[in-house]
C-alpha cells in the first residue's frame, strides 16, 4: 500500500506543475495584450515628433525604435545645429 500512496502524490504533484504552468502562460499573455500593443497609430520614420510623445509615455517598442534611429548620427553625414523650433519639438518630446 505504501507504493499506492506515493504513486498519488506523484500524479497529484505532475497536476499541481501543470496547473501552475498553464496559469503562467495565461497570465504573460493577457498582460502582454493590455499593454496596449495592438496600437492603431502608424509609428515609422515619417511620424512627427509630436505623435511619438503619447506613444513613447505609452512604452510602444516601435516608437523607441523610430527615436533611437532619429538620434543617432548617420555615419556619412555631417551634424547640422538644430532649430530653435525644431529644438522644442525634441524637449517636448523627451518630456512626455
Amino acid at each position: 500500500m505504501p507504493g499506492r500512496r506515493r504513486t498519488g502524490f506523484w500524479v497529484a504533484g505532475f497536476l499541481g506543475l501543470a496547473i501552475v504552468g498553464v496559469a503562467v502562460v495565461v497570465v504573460t499573455q493577457r498582460g502582454h495584450h493590455a499593454n496596449g500593443s495592438r496600437s492603431s497609430v502608424v509609428i515609422d520614420e515619417n511620424t512627427p515628433l509630436s505623435a511619438l510623445g503619447p506613444a513613447l509615455r505609452d512604452g510602444d517598442a516601435r516608437a523607441l525604435a523610430v527615436l533611437q534611429q532619429r538620434l543617432t548620427p548617420k555615419p556619412d553625414a555631417a551634424l547640422s545645429p538644430i532649430r530653435e523650433d525644431e529644438g522644442a519639438n525634441w524637449v517636448n518630446t523627451l518630456d512626455g
